[in-house]
């Protein structure tokens, strides 16, 4: 399981996210709680960023910690902004929310900010291995591979 860890827990967190979305359409969940929406984009930052990282690793381009946590951070981030733009750009094309609504602009940043959060912790879970004396990620001393 070491070898794809992440892809396995960013998978378990899409499950969990599309469960509370279903939840939240079926049981109206976003308009009966104003804050519903903050956890969501929270997971789906933390879900995303992780598989990009996952990704990133997976095709070399982070083979240590030590020498790329400013590379896996941005990954991490450029992950969740992408995601969550991409997502309110749904969100308005799909008529879900409009431009002219009188708190787009606070609802839009605290969404974007949300999924950032998200991004920001998968990145700090990620980085969380210690470095093994051969330089590749590990986790608690013990020389694994993601």
């Amino acid at each position: 399981m070491t070898n794809n860890k992440y892809l396995y827990i960013s998978l378990v967190v899409a499950v969990v996210f599309c469960i509370l979305h279903y939840l939240g359409i079926e049981y109206h969940l976003y308009f009966t709680y104003k804050w519903f929406d903050i956890p969501m984009h929270l997971l789906g930052g933390f879900w995303l960023s992780l598989l990009g990282l996952w990704v990133s690793f997976r095709f070399g381009h982070i083979d240590s910690i030590i020498r790329y946590k400013s590379k896996s951070f941005v990954i991490a981030i450029i992950s969740a902004f992408v995601i969550g733009i991409a997502w309110e750009s749904f969100e308005l094309l799909a008529g879900i929310t409009s431009v002219n609504t009188p708190e787009y602009f606070k609802d839009f940043c605290n969404d974007v900010s949300s999924t950032f959060m998200g991004g920001v912790i998968a990145y700090l879970y990620f980085i969380k291995r210690r470095s093994c004396p051969n330089d590749m990620i590990c986790e608690l001393g013990i020389n694994r591979k993601l």
